[in-house]
């Protein structure tokens, strides 16, 4: 029987797939932070980076409902981030701030980004691992991976 040139493609085993599609897919995400655009997208964004900023220059942050201390037209509207006396009420966990200000010392906005981009190398390997122990198929496992790389939008969201 003649050998089609593709042959070959029909011959990659469950865990070189597993191999490329992990590997490929961490050395895009690790990648793709230093390509992507640092300017704000969402207003998210800038709350993010507003936190980080004040974290970094030794502002501390704490954990308010904000509109019964601080009453306010704007704050009512948007209720994004309230700057007080006692530092910024973000309306996000400060960690993304904590751990940002390293990144942001070294990297600047870029850090950010790749924050993000960790933790989607995370997720990555999390639904890899979690789809084989449910499924004991590397098959499954790999189609997880797949999915999530098409779907989760996170080359988006660095």
């Amino acid at each position: 029987m003649a050998k089609r040139p593709n042959d070959w493609i029909f011959q990659v085993t469950s865990t070189q797939t597993r191999t490329l599609l992990l590997y490929g897919l961490s050395l895009l995400l690790l990648v793709w932070p230093f390509f992507a655009s640092t300017g704000f997208f969402i207003i998210d964004e800038v709350v993010y980076v507003l936190s980080v900023h004040a974290f970094h220059a030794g502002q501390g942050l704490f954990l308010s409902n904000g509109y019964l201390n601080h009453p306010s037209e704007d704050a009512t509207m948007l209720g994004l981030l309230l700057p007080t006396e006692n530092g910024l009420a973000p309306q996000y966990p400060a960690g993304l701030a904590i751990l940002g200000s390293v990144f942001f010392e070294y990297l600047g906005a870029k850090g950010l980004l790749l924050i993000n981009a960790l933790a989607a190398v995370g997720t990555l390997f999390l639904t890899h691992m979690l789809a084989f122990r449910l499924f004991q198929s590397l098959a499954v496992a790999n189609l997880s991976v797949a999915l999530w790389a098409i779907f989760s939008l996170s080359l988006i969201h660095i």
